[in-house]
């Protein structure tokens, strides 16, 4: 396997792995707003918790 090959010789992986949280939309200021909303929520004993069916997506 030339992959496992190429990490044992260069004693790393063969490939750059980052994130470019602007790109991600988790990480979008209206998405962290509305997490430490749910936050605040929790932490208050306000927050909703309801067991649903699993979602499948294709």
């Amino acid at each position: 396997c030339v992959f496992a090959k190429t990490a044992v010789r260069e004693r790393k992986i063969p490939f750059e792995i980052s994130l470019e949280r602007s790109s991600d939309p988790f990480y979008s200021p209206s998405n962290i707003q509305y997490l430490e909303g749910l936050k605040r929520d929790i932490e208050a004993g306000n927050g909703h918790f309801a067991e649903h069916d699993l979602i499948e997506v294709d």
